[in-house]
This record gives C-alpha cells, sequence and structure tokens, in this order.
C-alpha cells in the first residue's frame, strides 16, 4: 500500500503520513440526499456519519500511532 511506503519514508524525516479510505455514502452530504430521493437506491450503499469520519481524521493527527482508518459502508 503506497501509504505505508510513504510513511516508513517520510518517518524518518519526521512527517507522518496517513489516509483515511472511505468505502461508502457520507450522511448529510449531497450525495447522499441525491441517493435518498429515490426510493431504494441508497440501499445498495453504506452510510457513513461524517462526525465520525472527522473524529478518526483529528485522532489520526493527534495520536500518530497509524497511516489508515478504512471505513466501510457495507
Amino acid at each position: 500500500m503506497y501509504v505505508l511506503t510513504l510513511a516508513e519514508t517520510l518517518g524518518e524525516k519526521g512527517v507522518h503520513v496517513a489516509a483515511l479510505t472511505i468505502g461508502g455514502v457520507i450522511a448529510r452530504g449531497d450525495i447522499h440526499r441525491s441517493l435518498a430521493a429515490q426510493p431504494g437506491l441508497l440501499d445498495a450503499f453504506g452510510t457513513l456519519d461524517p462526525d465520525d469520519i472527522a473524529a478518526a481524521a483529528w485522532e489520526l493527527h493527534r495520536e500518530r500511532d497509524r497511516h489508515e482508518v478504512v471505513f466501510d459502508g457495507a
């Protein structure tokens, strides 16, 4: 995975590298509203809470103990 290679290379220089992988539709967003307006269409995708994503991003920044967080809406 590219993020791990990059983290290993840049970690020696004091740079923390991390990635958020988002595999679903983010609730309260434009795409979520569009899909929700069509009966049954949103059921095909997982819905993710944007507050959870924001908390994970902040934790990645603050803790610097991981290089990836995966959100899978399925």
